[in-house]
């Protein structure tokens, strides 16, 4: 246990295909090469972070974060968390998801009176063994990312493409609706990904982000609101494909890295903050 309490961050967007869990993986492991305990929570059905992080495919495991939803109160943490002997990375531990995590949040959904609490409750218990915890979100803007936006204290905000910027509106008005249960809840960044400098599309792309991020009705709600840019590069897909990371295959001043590195270093200055106070 580190006796601190986790910084806790979710990585949202209304749109698949945006890069969300490119983004989880890759500064969970740059975290944890700085030394930071991280936990990764897959809420996604697709289930993609698990089957990066875990050395056991997500249909092999016995227990996920499903097993949580159904029964929070009672179930046994360490039955469903991988620890980083488990994984392919250390000082990475991964709460799994499962194929039937949408039926548990529909079964939340109809039965529970605190249905967008229930993760909340969760992290509640485990949080302390932490410095990080990562919240990989599914590609709708639903009960699942509900609890994930209750549940943490700052959130990624991934684009790529027209109709990622468009979706923005549905994750504020999320903000605006949790208000009551979460009202310290801000975004950490805008992040463009794949970004081409060379494109014309992204070069708007970019200046329509920029515009929106300066509005009065986001000021309050942005730590940083400087777009963070990670550039179109193979060696993401590269390390999807073999279950490795960027940080495994590709130099350290590389565009990529550094983008990550930037992300990473806005998450260590809010944790060092959070740890201060």
């Amino acid at each position: 246990m580190n006796g601190n309490k986790a910084l806790k961050t979710a990585i949202a967007q209304n749109k698949g295909g945006v890069g969300k869990t490119t983004i989880t993986v890759n500064v969970a492991v740059a975290l944890a090469n700085r030394g930071y305990q991280v936990l990764v929570v897959d809420l996604d059905a697709q289930c993609n972070a698990t089957n990066h992080i875990s050395l056991m495919p997500a249909v092999e495991l016995a227990y996920s974060i499903a097993d949580f939803f159904d029964d929070y109160k009672r179930f046994e943490p360490n039955l469903a968390i991988l620890q980083d002997q488990q994984t392919r990375f250390e000082n990475i531990s991964l709460l799994p998801s499962s194929k039937r995590i949408g039926d548990a949040a529909r079964n939340l959904q109809r039965n529970s009176p605190i249905p967008n609490e229930i993760l909340s409750r969760i992290l509640s218990r485990i949080e302390d063994s932490y410095d990080f915890i990562l919240v990989d979100c599914p590609p709708e803007i639903e009960t699942l990312t509900f609890n994930a936006l209750v549940a943490v204290n700052n959130f990624i905000l991934p684009a790529q493409g027209q109709y990622s910027i468009e979706g923005f509106e549905k994750i504020l008005d999320a903000m605006d609706s949790l208000d009551r249960i979460n009202p310290e809840l801000k975004i950490l960044c805008p992040v463009l990904n794949f970004f081409k400098k060379n494109q014309l599309a992204d070069k708007n792309m970019k200046e329509q982000l920029e515009d929106e991020f300066a509005t009065v009705v986001l000021e309050n709600r942005v730590i940083h609101p400087e777009i963070v840019l990670i550039p179109q590069s193979a060696v993401f897909e590269q390390a999807a494909i073999t279950k490795m990371s960027i940080y495994d295959l590709a130099p350290s001043k590389s565009p990529a890295v550094e983008a990550i590195q930037r992300i990473v270093d806005l998450l260590e200055q809010q944790y060092q903050q959070q740890q201060a106070a």
